[in-house]
């Protein structure tokens, strides 16, 4: 009899969730993605053991995984101690304490660490990347002072990047799902028009744990992403004919802290350090 997946216990004050993965996974190899409310665990390769919202939520702060003889183990505190959990996953609600199937087969694709192709889910929309209802975008349209306040209806903002035309506002993206939304606002109007998706890219960037700047050339042919030290993320969609797929690119440096990412026009992304600014080409 297979065993299954995954199973958990909780305390007063916080959850553990202990993961079974294969003998020669090591921490590069698992992508482990703690929100609010919300949990994932997978592979690089694409296999995802969990995704689905929490039971209540948790403190991210306090929330940390690790991954130890073939055991990824994840440990979320409660936000509210001293509440027990009926059941851990939305979609396990009439499951005890204890343990539950998870599903083998890939529902996204996280960025792996060399040039590959990410295939995204074309499945319904879920909500399984909304934050605080509270959390607003603001637009400053005159002198600095703030002209109007729109609620982002609980998704993530994820970058803001300038819009290719000069005298329009700045483009700003949210996550939808496993999706990134490139929405531009109109200043006669206050809507906020849809110009661009970059399929996956909100899985892709959640799975990035030491993320530190993102951003998106403003002609939107690519995104880009940077760690703290030596990472640069390429992501570039290059064929309107599969809209599912895109291509992933990483490239490595040695130059200490990154200080800033800026993407621009004819597909150069722009790394500044302390004493150096590299400029790479993100080709067709």
């Amino acid at each position: 009899e297979e065993k299954p997946a995954y199973s958990w216990t909780q305390s007063e004050t916080d959850v553990t969730v202990t993961v079974r993965v294969p003998t020669d996974i090591t921490k590069k190899d698992v992508v482990c993605v703690i929100e609010k409310q919300n949990l994932v665990v997978g592979l690089t390769d694409g296999i995802t053991y969990l995704r689905d919202k929490l039971f209540a939520p948790v403190d991210l702060e306090a929330s940390a995984w690790t991954i130890e003889d073939h055991t990824v183990e994840v440990s979320l505190e409660k936000a509210e101690g001293g509440v027990g959990w009926p059941w851990l996953l939305e979609s396990g609600a009439s499951l005890a304490e204890g343990e539950k199937q998870a599903s083998s087969r890939a529902e996204t694709a996280a960025l792996p660490q060399e040039e590959s192709t990410v295939q995204a889910t074309l499945s319904p929309v879920e909500d399984c990347d909304e934050t605080d209802e509270d959390e607003t975008f603001f637009v400053i349209r005159e002198k600095g002072f703030i002209a109007e306040k729109h609620s982002l209806g609980g998704h993530q903002l994820l970058f803001t990047a300038p819009s290719p035309v000069v005298s329009e506002l700045p483009l700003f993206c949210i996550r939808h799902d496993i999706d990134a939304l490139i929405l531009q606002p109109q200043s006669d109007s206050g809507a906020w028009n849809h110009v661009g998706t970059f399929n996956a890219f909100g899985y892709v960037q959640a799975s990035k744990r030491d993320r530190k700047f993102i951003t998106c050339a403003p002609d939107l042919s690519f995104a880009a992403l940077s760690d703290c030290s030596r990472h640069v993320f390429l992501y570039r969609q290059p064929e309107a004919t599969k809209a599912n797929e895109a291509l992933q690119f990483v490239q490595t440096l040695s130059f200490g802290e990154v200080l800033g990412l800026k993407a621009s026009l004819g597909g150069l992304v722009y790394i500044l350090f302390a004493e150096t600014l590299v400029a790479l080409q993100c080709s067709a």
